[in-house]
């Protein structure tokens, strides 16, 4: 792919990974995630894009741009405890119908 080694390109592409994990941590809830970790799990992504980058599809820059913010996603869905489905349920306001769901869900009364 390149003449320059994986470390490099990671350090090369260090200020990307914080531009993402950056606009990620603004979109988050206060004191939800350290902002360090969605650097790194970002870092983690921009390895997987050295990793399998084709340089006949995309420029580098634009596909490692998609794995860090796709690893950075995966990474906060892992931390919700909720469903998909019920969290769209409470941003949308049904969380008085939902309270009966909710606590068999984390299994309280």
């Amino acid at each position: 792919m390149y003449t320059i080694t994986r470390k490099e390109l990671v350090l090369e592409h260090l200020p990307l990974v914080k531009k993402v994990a950056s606009k990620i941590y603004k979109r988050i809830p206060e004191g939800a995630v350290e902002f360090e970790e969605l650097v790194n799990t970002g870092v983690i992504g921009l390895i997987k894009a050295i990793d399998r980058y084709d340089e006949n599809k995309a420029k580098f820059s634009t596909y490692a741009y998609i794995k860090i913010r796709g690893e950075i996603l995966d990474y906060l869905r892992k931390l919700d405890f909720l469903p998909r489905t019920l969290r769209e349920k409470v941003k949308s306001g049904e969380l008085d119908a939902l309270k009966e769901e909710i606590a068999a869900f984390v299994s309280l009364e």
